[in-house]
């Protein structure tokens, strides 16, 4: 059934006739795309803003033959980085068209701060009131159902309400290489318990003290001793998954290359409230103490109530009242300072304790116009009046999605990969995962190493980065810097196939012989032509391989091209807007030297060769 707020959203935007012309419907699935450009005013009727970066597609999503309320949104934002965009699934009651929309938009800039080829979406399921763990098992399955439409531009990993158990079943369903953040026996690396996304804060905190003496030559910052890491104190804002592995890594000091030792820790929160000591608290006792629902605080001050030094507060925000040189924000609270009480922030910029390094461990982004003014000022407030460094959520938090994009960039192999025969079925596939595990578990471990390299890499680049554009123009603000950075790297890889694709080309009719088509081949020095209708349709792909089992199984003459052709809903095709990285992935993931362009409509436009993306991207790269 159509979740209540999905119906309200569509009502927004169609009458009942409008939406039944515009649903598409398959099998107990019903589904709404709203495209870019093409359906703005509709978009933007969601409060969600249209620009040049997306979003591309606005889909909404739904079960509609069940009792139970099963449906969300999927925002695909923009994939000029490459394809499929990655983005973690939300299942909260609340979520919204707009909020997956700005969830989408910081995918797009964390991929591409990352340098990753991966485009950026996100997706939402509805949740209802008092769900029975039965009920969101149905919710998930089908959910996952209804993602398998849209694999080839969108890949899902976990978010809030969601987790890698989650994954396991989009991916029993959609299969292991179409989901990221999966289970260990699936090859995946426990992001939250390894902590991927602390560890790369821990290594953009290390990069920035190892670059303080650089920020000095900013006026607001020459104030600032030369502190080392180790002199330094710090609060932590959140004990959850990310605020104790940041803990647990700082302890551990693997990770700090550039400075030897750990701040002394100050102050934590959870949502019991805070703890607070200018002596410094005792890391390995939070640790032990930490409950599965990531509660320290209280248990935490009652074995240390007695200390002269120390301060408890039920009230989690007032942690931001206190001063430290560093604050790690990890709670998932975008508007931790605000200007006043309007978008109910953690504390007011008026209230708040004085840092000299503010770390966005947590997502901070917002597409909403007020929103994005509020971050202005206070940036201009923190930043350019009391010299606070704010080192960006997705410059810095980009580590859990590296480590779940070398799902993707290390791919499952075939042989590993769910047979299509038993996806779906959960019993089947536990034994597949169960036969192979030695395999899944050197996988695995092969895609952590890489991803680490990467993660540390990166960051630390990004930093240098981030701290040399601020420098170089006093007047730019921390976010600023940051859309830059991300944006530069957009653009750079925005070049679509459209541009470097063959357009004068020969097809070939399903009624020819096979003897007329290789004469075709031959004049024409192609490996493939495409098979095509009165209106240049798609129907097939003809390969000189298909003219070698001709003749190998000797075959009549007069045997027609639509006998041994590849089918159009089989043939590898790809679109003329994807970006030449998808292109050049394409034809190196499937071991072919060309492939045909389709447009929507499945109509032929051009042909696109390895050869062809060499020549003319390196033409284009020595233009610019």
């Amino acid at each position: 059934m159509i979740p209540k707020l999905l119906n309200e959203e569509l009502k927004k935007l169609f009458s009942y006739e409008e939406l039944e012309k515009k649903k598409i419907v398959d099998g107990c699935y019903s589904f709404v795309e709203l495209n870019g450009e093409e359906d703005k005013a509709l978009i933007e009727k969601l409060g969600i803003q249209v620009d040049a970066l997306g979003p591309k597609k606005v889909i909404f999503l739904w079960e509609h033959a069940d009792d139970l309320e099963m449906g969300g949104y999927l925002v695909v934002d923009n994939l000029s980085m490459g394809k499929p965009s990655l983005g973690g699934t939300r299942f909260t009651k609340t979520v919204s068209p707009r909020e997956v929309a700005s969830l989408a938009r910081g995918m797009t800039l964390k991929n591409a701060a990352a340098d990753l080829p991966f485009g950026g979406g996100k997706s939402g399921i509805i949740g209802i009131p008092n769900i029975t763990p039965e009920q969101r098992a149905k919710v998930i399955e089908n959910f996952a159902k209804m993602l398998s439409r849209y694999i080839e531009i969108y890949n899902p990993g976990p978010d809030v309400g969601t987790n890698d158990e989650d994954m396991k079943t989009f991916a029993i369903y959609n299969g292991l290489n179409n989901v990221v953040s999966k289970t260990v026996d699936m090859g995946g690396n426990r992001i939250d318990l390894v902590g991927a996304a602390a560890g790369g804060t821990v290594v953009a905190m290390d990069q920035i003290f190892s670059l303080l003496y650089k920020l000095r030559e900013l006026p607001q910052f020459k104030k600032y001793p030369l502190l080392s890491l180790d002199q330094a104190t710090l609060l932590i804002q959140g004990f959850g998954a990310v605020g104790a592995n940041f803990a647990r890594l700082l302890l551990e000091g693997n990770l700090l290359s550039k400075c030897q030792n750990p701040p002394k820790l100050t102050g934590v929160s959870d949502e019991d409230g805070y703890i607070y000591s200018q002596d410094g608290l005792d890391v390995y006792e939070l640790l032990r103490l930490k409950t599965p629902k990531h509660v320290v605080t209280s248990c935490y001050y009652q074995a240390k109530k007695d200390n002269k030094n120390f301060k408890f507060c039920n009230v989690s925000n007032d942690l931001l009242k206190e001063s430290a040189d560093i604050l790690l924000t990890a709670t998932p609270i975008p508007n931790y300072v605000g200007i006043d009480e309007k978008f109910h922030p953690c504390v007011t910029a008026d209230k708040a304790g004085a840092w000299m390094i503010v770390i966005e461990a947590a997502n901070t982004l917002s597409l909403e116009k007020e929103r994005i003014e509020e971050r202005h000022k206070i940036e201009k407030i923190l930043f350019q009046k009391r010299g606070v460094f704010i080192a960006t959520d997705y410059l810095v938090n980009s580590g859990g999605v590296i480590f779940a994009a070398y799902e993707k960039l290390l791919p499952t192999p075939k042989e590993l990969d769910i047979p299509e025969s038993i996806r779906g079925d959960k019993a089947k596939v536990q034994e597949w995962l169960e036969k192979h595990k030695e395999q899944f578990a050197e996988l695995a471990k092969e895609r952590r190493k890489q991803a680490e390299q990467k993660r540390d890499q990166v960051i630390r680049e990004n930093i240098t980065l981030f701290i040399r554009n601020l420098v170089a123009d006093p007047d730019l603000l921390p976010y600023q810097v940051a859309e830059k950075i991300s944006l530069e790297r957009i653009i750079h890889q925005d070049r679509f196939v459209k541009d470097v694709m063959i357009t004068q080309f020969t097809c070939c009719t399903p009624d020819m012989t096979i003897p007329e088509a290789a004469k075709i081949l031959v004049a024409e020095k192609m490996d493939f032509l495409p098979v095509v209708d009165n209106d240049k349709i798609l129907l097939g792909v003809i390969s000189d391989w298909d003219v070698t089992r001709f003749v190998n199984y000797n075959l009549p003459r007069d045997t027609k091209v639509k006998e041994l052709m590849t089918p159009g809903e089989k043939s590898i095709t790809i679109s003329p807007t994807d970006a030449i990285i998808h292109a050049v992935k394409l034809l190196q993931n499937n071991l072919v030297s060309a492939v045909p362009v389709v447009d929507e409509k499945k109509k032929v436009v051009g042909i696109v060769t390895s050869d062809l993306l060499v020549h003319r991207t390196l033409l284009k790269l020595l233009e610019r």
